[in-house]
């Protein structure tokens, strides 16, 4: 079995004597398939599909990790700006909101962070990756939510 396939655990699990529930409650089987079958990937494309699901959202298992993520997103980009010193000079003493407003794809909290602030230098470009994570970060938290990735 080149694949990781929920259902082979879930009868594994009713053979030892588990219910089905208690396997996808728990997932040490799923956990196990799955880093088994990373393992055995072949293939660069592939590796980093694999890397990248395990690493945002747990392979489906761990919705909040892509929580984490949010949160190391957030704080970096606070750091930035407090740093670079483009914060005081757009007359934002922490930059939360301008972190949390990039970072979100769809959703515009205040229309100023888009039309008033003009970022120089490294920040720009910072901000410039900032961004496209939160399209990373949600097409992971949708794809997760929805049972695409399993």
């Amino acid at each position: 079995m080149s694949a990781f396939e929920a259902s082979h655990w879930a009868s594994m699990a009713l053979v030892w004597g588990f219910s089905v529930s208690y396997a996808y409650r728990n997932r040490p089987f799923c956990d196990r398939a799955r880093i088994s079958a990373h393992q055995s990937i072949q293939g660069l494309g592939s590796w980093v599909w694999s890397s990248l699901q395990w690493m945002f959202i747990g392979y489906g298992y761990r919705i909040y990790y892509s929580g984490f993520w949010f949160c190391f997103f957030v704080v970096t980009g606070v750091l930035v700006l407090r740093l670079s010193g483009e914060g005081a000079r757009h007359s934002m003493p922490w930059g939360i909101s301008y972190s949390v407003d990039l970072l979100l794809p769809i959703i515009r909290l205040r229309e100023y962070h888009y039309s008033n602030v003009e970022l120089v230098g490294w920040p720009r470009y910072y901000f410039y990756f900032h961004q496209l994570m939160g399209y990373v970060l949600a097409s992971f938290l949708v794809a997760g939510l929805s049972g695409l990735i399993e």
